[in-house]
């Protein structure tokens, strides 16, 4: 590194963080089709392609409930025949570990920052968990299905689907995408 940019690295020591912060906001699409191609596209790549790793799937120690409400204590442990042990990105993806983080690398080497896995499904996560149960049942339609004409959800404290007229549907879509987008950026990527 030359003396020139060392020295204008000492001078605006956030000017890196600003052009990132200013970039992710130009990405942003403006209108709903962008809005909905966007999320779609990048709700998918976050899906992860493999499911399984080498070795045996190693069940953890817990407690099996039965139906009629006792249970029994399960040592856990696994076998030679059992199922084929899960990549760490699909049991994240199965058991909905949206937080989890990791170090970018460049030039071989860690980078001192951390940044959510998955952006897009932490930041619906989020959503989920700030008071809009509905609002993120329909992102995740929209991210299984790519469809948000006809919206079947259901939230977490509702106890049956619920199918959305298609008046409605556009319009908790666009105010859905349009908040999961501004909870992206914010998120730290």
């Amino acid at each position: 590194m030359s003396t020139g940019s060392l020295v204008r690295k000492r001078d605006r020591p956030y000017h890196e963080g600003y052009v990132q912060s200013i970039q992710r906001r130009a990405f942003r699409p403006q209108d709903f089709r962008r809005r909905l191609v966007a999320f779609m596209e990048q709700w998918r790549d976050e899906t992860p392609g493999d499911i399984h790793a080498s070795g045996v799937e190693v069940e953890r120690p817990g407690r099996i409930i039965r139906g009629d409400g006792t249970g029994v204590s399960d040592p856990g442990g696994g076998n030679r025949q059992g199922a084929p042990r899960y990549t760490g990105a699909f049991r994240a993806y199965i058991e909905g570990m949206d937080s989890r983080t990791e170090r970018a690398t460049s030039g071989g080497e860690q980078e001192m920052g951390e940044s959510y896995a998955t952006p897009m499904r932490w930041a619906v996560r989020f959503i989920e968990r700030s008071r809009h149960p509905l609002l993120a049942a329909v992102l995740r339609w929209i991210g299984a299905s790519g469809d948000y004409r006809e919206i079947v959800v259901t939230c977490g404290t509702c106890t049956s689907a619920v199918t959305l007229p298609d008046e409605y549907s556009e319009a908790i879509a666009r105010e859905a995408l349009r908040l999961v987008w501004t909870h992206y950026e914010e998120g730290p990527t």
